[in-house]
């Protein structure tokens, strides 16, 4: 008989959870829902025009994320 020394109130451990679950899984039989995720940026006149805040059209510059 072995004692594990892990938190008790752990519902799974690590090695019980596959890797790459958080994919699209063949076998499930439910549903998803359908969504679209946008992002979205606050640029003024000087962003558009003469590019002075250094903002680029990746999601790393964006303020605001739309479901």
């Amino acid at each position: 008989f072995q004692v594990k020394s892990e938190n008790s109130k752990m519902i799974w451990n690590t090695e019980e959870v596959p890797e790459g679950s958080e994919f699209d899984d063949t076998w499930d039989p439910r549903e998803q829902p359908e969504y679209e995720i946008l992002f979205k940026q606050r640029v003024g006149t000087e962003d558009v025009f003469l590019g002075m805040s250094r903002k680029d059209p990746s999601t790393a510059c964006c303020e605001d994320m739309v479901v």
